[in-house]
C-alpha cells in the first residue's frame, strides 16, 4: 500500500513537471527539499538495520530504540546539511514563540 502511495506521488510529481516544461516553465528541485529528503533516507538506514538484526525482537523497546536513533540521526543530519535558506529560518523563528529553529 505504501508503495503504492510513493510511486502514485512519483508519477505526479512528474507529470507536473513534463507540464511545466513543455508550458516553458523551468523547473528546479529546491535544494532543501533534497537535503531533507538525504536527511530522511540517511537517518533511516541505522534504524531500518536495527530493526532486521537476526537477535532482534520487535519488542516495545527495540522499536523505540530504532526509532530514536532514526529521529536523532535525522535531526542532526538536518543540522548539518541546513536544508532551509537563510531567510526561510528567519520567517519561521519570528513565527514561533521562542527562537528554537536552527537548521
Amino acid at each position: 500500500l505504501c508503495a503504492g502511495l510513493v510511486m502514485s506521488e512519483i508519477a505526479w510529481c512528474v507529470t507536473m513537471v513534463v507540464s511545466l516544461k513543455k508550458r516553458g516553465v523551468h523547473f528546479r528541485l529546491p535544494t532543501g527539499l533534497v537535503k531533507l529528503l538525504l536527511s530522511l533516507v540517511l537517518a533511516a538506514t541505522p534504524a531500518l538495520l536495527l530493526l532486521n538484526l537476526p537477535d532482534a525482537s520487535l519488542s516495545r523497546a527495540w522499536v523505540l530504540t530504532a526509532g530514536t536513533v532514526a529521529a536523532a540521526s535525522f535531526l542532526v543530519l538536518a543540522a548539518v546539511l541546513k536544508p532551509f535558506e537563510p531567510d526561510e529560518r528567519d520567517v519561521i523563528n519570528r513565527l514561533l514563540p521562542v527562537r528554537a529553529f536552527i537548521w
